[in-house]
């Protein structure tokens, strides 16, 4: 991740207008435990599964967008169900 934001800002002079978070990694899991009640599956892997992509990549990419002064200056955050938007979204 690091590295993207690297060639963002070497290869578009750290111009980056929107950026939308939308990673997910829970869609197996949920799937294998359809049909059971959510106390007999496994609290810890269902919360490091989701929230361990979901989560850190949210707020990963939006410190390492933040940081370029570009993207900061025409920042507008909006939030919507999964995705985060930030830049110039109307």
């Amino acid at each position: 991740m690091e590295k993207l934001f690297e060639k963002i800002k070497k290869e578009q002079q750290g111009k980056l207008d929107v950026l939308v978070n939308n990673a997910y990694a829970g869609v197996n899991l949920i799937l294998r435990e359809t049909g059971k009640p959510f106390w007999e599956t496994s609290a810890v892997e269902t919360w490091d599964t989701i929230n361990n992509v979901g989560l850190r990549n949210h707020y990963l990419c939006t410190v390492h967008a933040s940081r370029l002064k570009h993207y900061l200056k025409k920042c507008s955050t909006r939030e919507a169900s999964s995705h985060f938007l930030c830049g110039n979204v109307l």
